[in-house]
Order: C-alpha cells, then sequence, then structure tokens
C-alpha cells in the first residue's frame, strides 16, 4: 500500500484552514458584518458565543486536514496538480456548506441574496484553499541504503 506524508499533510492542512480562516474573516466582518447585524437585530438573534468561533476555527482545520489528506490519496488514481485539489474543494464544500446553505434556506431567516453570496463565496474559498494544502503536499522520498 503506497504511504502519504503525513507532515505535508498536516502542514498543507494547516495552511488551508487559514486561508478558510482568514476568507470567513473577510466574508463575515467587512462583506456581510453590517447586514449581518441588522438580520440579527429584526431576527432577535443574539451574538455568536466564544465557543462557537472556537469550533469554527476547529471545523476550518478539520477540513484543511481533510481536503489535502483526500488529495493526496486520490493523487495516483487522478493526477497531480491543481485540477484534482478542486475537485476535492468541491466535494469537501458540497458535503460541509451546501447542506448548512439549504438549512439556512428552509429556516428562512436569512435573506435568499445574503445566503447565495455565502455559497457561492464558499464554492471559491474551500477550492483555492485546497489548492494551496495541496501545493505543499509531496509524496514521502524513500531512501534506499545500501549495503557497505
Amino acid at each position: 500500500m503506497r504511504q502519504i506524508n503525513m507532515k505535508r499533510v498536516i502542514g498543507g492542512g494547516l495552511l488551508a484552514a487559514l486561508i478558510i480562516n482568514v476568507s470567513e474573516t473577510i466574508l463575515n466582518v467587512p462583506v456581510l458584518g453590517e447586514r449581518m447585524a441588522e438580520v440579527m437585530k429584526v431576527t432577535g438573534m443574539q451574538p455568536a458565543p466564544t465557543g462557537l468561533f472556537i469550533m469554527v476555527l476547529l471545523w476550518s482545520v478539520f477540513t484543511g486536514l481533510l481536503g489535502v489528506w483526500f488529495y493526496a490519496l486520490v493523487r495516483p488514481t487522478l493526477g497531480k496538480g491543481a485540477f484534482t485539489a478542486i475537485k476535492i474543494g468541491i466535494l469537501i464544500w458540497f458535503f460541509s456548506y451546501l447542506f448548512v446553505a439549504l438549512m439556512m434556506f428552509a429556516e428562512t431567516l436569512f435573506p435568499v441574496d445574503m445566503i447565495w453570496m455565502i455559497l457561492v463565496w464558499r464554492m471559491i474559498e474551500m477550492p483555492l484553499a485546497i489548492v494551496a494544502g495541496a501545493a505543499i503536499y509531496k509524496d514521502p522520498v524513500h531512501i534506499v541504503q545500501q549495503g557497505t
């Protein structure tokens, strides 16, 4: 069975998580911050507790690591490079963000255009993060020692 370079998976996964967190900060503060505050005021929602921010941070680390690990797994089959990483990023987006967006549509707490903006933003964010993380990944180098 083929070995995976876990040090590179962790390094790439942490880079992907950093990109996800920076992107989410940009989305939630300067891009949607004022509008989100208005929606929260109208709906009576309370600001998110600190525990939620910690959970979101851990989730980004998990998704970053998972994405780069999947990339390492499928490289022999799908080939290495950005196109494979984009496929993995879309897969991670589908299972982590699309379901949440469908729940947001069903709850009707947020305006539909706002949900679409979040969904599209994250559809770009996740593949880009996985591409960056995958760029760090390299297969393990096996050094063959010759007998002396």
